[in-house]
């Protein structure tokens, strides 16, 4: 059975970047559009949740406390990406649960290998 990976990004950009990678990796992709989704995706077994940490349309932080708060996906773990220029956003990330936070640039140079775990 191949990993299950839940994204919470709405940039075009990496939403297609992602869906490449997870066919390269043999990963299992979903995307998660609400807080609420997410949470739902998080407890079917989701192995992975990766957030665009610098669309601030998305909520991330809230989210990323939210699953951490809960007893079923307290232990999942997370990764966020964002633009180098953000760093006080990487720390709030880290603060609220996301283990690992990198710039965007490196996500996207070790995406498939991210994926895979």
């Amino acid at each position: 059975m191949s990993r299950r990976v839940v994204a919470v990004v709405n940039n075009l950009f990496f939403v297609a970047k992602l869906q490449s990678a997870a066919r390269q990796a043999s990963v299992d992709l979903t995307f998660a559009s609400t807080e609420d989704e997410l949470l739902e995706k998080a407890r079917a077994g989701a192995e992975l949740v990766v957030f665009d940490l610098g669309d601030q349309d998305l909520q991330a932080l809230a989210a990323i406390k939210r699953l951490r708060s809960e007893p079923d996906t307290a232990d999942v773990p997370m990764l966020g990406f964002l633009r180098h220029t953000q760093p006080e956003v990487a720390e709030r990330a880290r603060a609220a649960g996301c283990e690992n936070v990198m710039p965007r640039s490196q996500f996207s140079a070790q995406l498939v290998d991210l994926l895979r775990g």
